[in-house]
C-alpha cells in the first residue's frame, strides 16, 4: 500500500501543531492558564503557531513558564522523531525548522541568566527546566498528541478544549475524541 505523498507545508503546520500542543499542555499540567492554541498565522514575521497564556507579562519569566517554553521544542523533537512523514524532509522545510527558532530557547537562557550565580549555576539552571520540559512531554505525551491532531484539524483550539482532553486523557490512559 503507498504511503500518501506530504506537502512542505503539511509538515511544517503537523510538526508545529505538536510543537504548539507541547507548550500547551504543559502549561496546563503546571497550573498555567491558557486562552489558546493556535497554527494560524501571528506577529510581524507570520510565523504559523502561537500559544496565548492566561497570565500577566512579568509572571512569563518564571520558572514554570520557562519549562513550558522548552516544551514546544520538546515535543517537536519528539515528534519528528516518531512520526514517519514517508520520506526525509525536504530542503525548505529543514529550513523552516532549523532556521527559526522562535525565542523559546532564547526566553529559557534569558530567565536562567536572570537567575543564576555563575557559569556552572547557568548550565545547572538550564538543564533543569530540559530536563523537566522533556520528562513533562514524555508524561503527557498522549494529551500532546490529541491536542495536537485537534490544531491540526481546526487551526485553533481554546484553553477550556485542552483542559477538558487533558483531563479526559488522565482518566481514560489514551486519546480523547
Amino acid at each position: 500500500m503507498n504511503k500518501p505523498k506530504w506537502t512542505d507545508r503539511e509538515r511544517l503546520e503537523l510538526i508545529t501543531a505538536y510543537h504548539e500542543a507541547g507548550h500547551a499542555v504543559v502549561a496546563v499540567s503546571m497550573g498555567i492558564g491558557i486562552r489558546y492554541a493556535t497554527l494560524r498565522p501571528r506577529g510581524p514575521e507570520q510565523r504559523t503557531g502561537a500559544v496565548v497564556f492566561r497570565t500577566k507579562p512579568r509572571d512569563q519569566w518564571s520558572f514554570p513558564h520557562s519549562v513550558v517554553w522548552m516544551a514546544g521544542p520538546e515535543a517537536e523533537a519528539r515528534a519528528l522523531d516518531v512520526a514517519d512523514l514517508d520520506e526525509e524532509p525536504s530542503e525548505t522545510v529543514v529550513k523552516a525548522l532549523f532556521g527559526y527558532d522562535g525565542n523559546d530557547r532564547e526566553i529559557v537562557m534569558y530567565h536562567a541568566m536572570m537567575h543564576s550565580s555563575g557559569p556552572r549555576d547557568l548550565r545547572k539552571r538550564i538543564d533543569e527546566v530540559q530536563s523537566l520540559a522533556a520528562r513533562l512531554v514524555k508524561n503527557e505525551w498522549k494529551t500532546i498528541v490529541n491536542v495536537a491532531a485537534a490544531l491540526w484539524q481546526n487551526k485553533t483550539v481554546t484553553g477550556k478544549e485542552i483542559r477538558r482532553m487533558f483531563k479526559a486523557t488522565r482518566h481514560t490512559g489514551g486519546s480523547v475524541a
